[in-house]
């Protein structure tokens, strides 16, 4: 992945009818309905597992084109070890910055907060908070986004991707990117997956126009 491919083609995967935009950004301000999400496998699983058609059962994908829209980093940190439940975190951050106790309500600063620190971790490995990135993205022939949320061990691969787009004049949110998955393993000896990103083609300029209005509807989301 050292050279990526970044050529410019006159794709058509990722155009929405100006229609289909307005509708979009209707849907946004008006509804507070959760984004589908895309789910990283456990235990250096090979497979993504992706909303299908029938949302109880995703579907199993080793690898998938998407245009990611924007990105931002949280943090979280929970008493007790994570199991997978829908539980809310002692600890949040909605930035990556600040973040909040659930119990006192106290806000406290991520650069300072000692469960930060590397060391923190169980057994005195990594960080007893975990360090995250949520990726918002558009997926090949899809209208509404979806969200991939990247844990630590992804992270330095995202930035070294970043940077290499960077390095030739480009920004994610134009450029298809092909998301796949990697085994790796800790120096406990921890099998996980590790999320590998591979630039595909630059968007055409209408595909671009398409794609700003999906992010501007993110935004009013957000407000």
């Amino acid at each position: 992945m050292a050279n990526e491919i970044v050529k410019q083609e006159q794709g058509t995967e990722y155009l929405i009818s100006s229609e289909m935009s307005q509708i979009i950004a209707e849907e946004f301000k008006g509804l507070d309905v959760p984004l589908p999400k895309i789910k990283i496998p456990s235990g250096g699983g090979l497979a993504f597992e992706v909303p299908g058609d029938d949302a109880e059962s995703p579907d199993m994908v080793k690898n998938f084109n998407a245009v990611i829209l924007k990105h931002k980093t949280i943090n979280v940190y929970y008493k007790d070890k994570y199991t997978g439940e829908n539980t809310t975190p002692e600890c949040y951050s909605e930035d990556g910055q600040f973040g909040k106790n659930k119990e006192t309500g106290e806000v406290i600063n991520c650069k300072e907060c000692p469960l930060n620190e590397y060391g923190s971790g169980e057994g005195g490995s990594g960080k007893a908070c975990q360090n995250k990135c949520v990726l918002y993205l558009l997926r090949e022939g899809e209208c509404i986004p979806t969200i991939l949320t990247l844990p630590a061990t992804s992270l330095k691969a995202l930035n070294a991707y970043k940077v290499r787009l960077v390095s030739k004049g480009n920004l994610s949110n134009g450029i298809v990117t092909t998301f796949g998955l990697k085994k790796s393993e800790s120096k406990d000896g921890i099998k996980y997956s590790e999320a590998t990103f591979l630039a595909q083609r630059k968007l055409s300029i209408e595909e671009k126009e398409s794609v700003a209005k999906i992010i501007k509807s993110l935004q009013s989301k957000e407000e």
